[in-house]
């Protein structure tokens, strides 16, 4: 049996806080999926940032963990939000 049998996809959003020098919504994407993060989505709700992740991983603790590492090398600031979280089969 493989690894990646074992794994499932998790969807959750974190909140974002973008670089200094980030000023558009189609920049942040431009950084987040220049991070590597092709498993998302950028948002933009009542003034937060969301980056929204269905991602494939062992756990969900795993997959957030990944997520904010991921984002905070390109300079992104990241933090759970405490929405809906889920695991798909």
């Amino acid at each position: 049996m493989t690894t990646t049998s074992k794994m499932k996809t998790y969807s959750f959003s974190l909140v974002v806080t973008p670089p200094g020098d980030v000023k558009t919504d189609e920049e942040l994407a431009e950084v987040v999926y220049g991070a590597g993060c092709h498993d998302c989505l950028v948002s933009v709700s009542n003034r937060f940032v969301f980056v929204h992740f269905d991602r494939q991983s062992k756990s969900l603790a795993d997959a957030v963990s990944s997520a904010i590492k991921q984002l905070e090398k390109s300079g992104v600031k990241a933090k759970l939000f405490n929405g809906s979280r889920r695991a798909k089969k």
